[in-house]
């Protein structure tokens, strides 16, 4: 059956025969894993709700198959702050452009600006994407 589980955490350990297991805890409870590969998936999707095929054998639950993690959708707030970036990215570059078009006087003039408004806007861009990624890491804790 299939079924969508939060991963929280995924431990390794040893069967009494000596064979590798994983058990993953999950907001649905603790499922078994054999299959590296699968255990491998699940740890990197630790904190992520994932699709995931369970089969019963005997009284355990198994988890047999990834079939990946689930978009969740963005919380208002966290659309309102990407937006609030945006438009902080926007200002800055208008505010760039405005200020190098006043010194322009040739088109010589002209491509330093655009050269600087190119440079400019990857710096903004950057910081945007790191001041997303704090975004994630904040969620995250």
């Amino acid at each position: 059956m299939k079924k969508q589980l939060k991963i929280n955490q995924v431990t390794e350990k040893e069967t009494s025969i000596g064979k590798t297991m994983w058990t993953i805890e999950t907001d649905g409870g603790k499922f078994n894993v054999f299959d590296k590969d699968l255990a491998k998936n699940l740890m990197e999707s630790s904190g992520e709700t994932v699709e995931v095929e369970l089969t019963q054998n005997g009284k355990y639950l198994n988890i047999t198959a990834f079939m990946g993690i689930i978009d969740r959708p963005a919380s208002s707030s966290d659309e309102r702050l990407k937006s609030m970036c945006v438009s902080y990215a926007k200002d800055l570059i208008s505010a760039e452009i405005t200020a190098l078009v006043t010194k322009t006087d040739s088109l010589t003039d002209a491509k330093v600006v655009v050269n600087s408004c190119e440079e400019r806007l990857e710096t903004v861009a950057k910081s945007l994407y790191k001041m997303i990624l704090d975004l994630d890491k904040i969620k995250g804790a």
